[in-house]
């Protein structure tokens, strides 16, 4: 098997490592060092962690109405337009729920902006 290898190489003109492909000349503006690639790859895991963070707590927060609703079936069940009233409103469950619809659009934002 006798395999060419690429062999990268300097233009004066765009003043770029490159190679050439196809009759093409495929190059990259960036510099490229490894601290430029450790960087990237943290941002990446930072970028996982929050999303992770945010998902976590918007699903406590519909845990929490369903708990809510769990814990008020009895008279949910009797007259179900009881939740618009809103004294019930003042729950610490639907607090965090309410709270919680803030990551729910945060996480929103996050998927519309790729």
């Amino acid at each position: 098997m006798n395999e060419e290898v690429p062999q990268f190489e300097y233009n004066q003109k765009i003043k770029s490592f490159g190679l050439w492909f196809l009759g093409c000349f495929v190059f990259c503006r960036w510099h490229l060092k490894r601290s430029l690639i450790v960087l990237d790859r943290t941002l990446i895991r930072i970028r996982h962690l929050v999303n992770f963070i945010a998902f976590c707590l918007a699903a406590l927060g519909w845990l929490a109405l369903l708990w809510y609703f769990y814990d008020k079936r009895a008279w949910l069940f009797i007259s179900p337009l009881q939740i618009l009233r809103p004294e019930n409103y003042q729950h610490p469950l639907m607090l965090v729920f309410w709270l919680s619809l803030i990551f729910d659009l945060f996480l929103y934002y996050r998927a519309r902006g790729r």
